[in-house]
């Protein structure tokens, strides 16, 4: 019996556009007058300075600051004060409703329906936990947060090593074949499956089909008897 379900974000339950073309959008054009505007808030100050340790200059202008800030986005660089950057203003979007998190509605759906099955439900993305709260906290369906017992990021391991399903097994503290692991990512599906834990595979937007794991189009189409297929 599945006792918990994981699952990815992007490209299983939101689209990749809602990343690509309205989160980092709205943090490149907004990122410039956010730092300036907050340099003196305790929070981004400390990501400023951060950044100039960063760079080997504690004394960079904060015009410098941002122009690192910018290219490191520009790169999709993941580095700690960006990130934490980019969940403040991420925040002040979602809070002066410029946005809405988007998540599909089968999605939607599947994720009630499980618990209210009370059956677990986690989440492992390459963002930042943070940024996985807001957006659950902030989509067209409402908050639906509390639908979630927990979440990871890549702090406790790359999406394509087999290691990080160990580590996340151990938080959960249940057995493999008690785990359903639902992503996009043929590799996150591998490393998943190559220790003992149940996959799915969500074909949504062209993605090449794995034959190694059972696929669907979207979670409507899901059944348990996949698993045993």
């Amino acid at each position: 019996m599945i006792k918990a379900v994981i699952t990815d974000l992007e490209g299983t339950i939101t689209r990749f556009a809602f990343v690509k073309y309205v989160l980092y959008p709205y943090a490149k054009n907004n990122l410039s007058d956010f730092v300036d505007y907050y340099q003196h808030d305790s929070q981004v100050k400390m990501q400023i300075n951060a950044v100039r340790k960063s760079i080997d200059d504690e004394k960079a202008s904060i015009d410098r600051v941002i122009e690192v800030l910018i290219h490191w986005l520009e790169n999709e660089e993941r580095v700690p004060a960006l990130n934490a950057l980019l969940g403040m203003i991420w925040k002040s979007g979602y809070e002066q409703n410029d946005f809405k998190g988007h998540i599909y509605e089968d999605a939607f759906d599947f994720l009630r329906k499980l618990n209210k099955n009370k059956q677990e439900l986690y989440t492992f993305s390459s963002k930042p936990v943070s940024a996985q709260e807001l957006l659950l906290e902030n989509t067209e369906f409402g908050d639906i947060k509390n639908l979630f017992k927990g979440f990871f990021d890549t702090s406790i391991g790359r999406k394509h090593d087999a290691n990080s399903y160990v580590a996340i097994l151990k938080n959960l503290q249940h057995k493999p074949e008690e785990i359903l692991f639902l992503s996009d990512d043929k590799a996150e599906l591998d490393a998943a499956k190559s220790i003992g834990i149940n996959t799915c595979q969500m074909v949504r937007d062209g993605q090449e089909v794995s034959q190694a794991h059972p696929w669907i189009h979207n979670m409507d189409e899901f059944s348990w008897s996949l698993l045993s297929a």
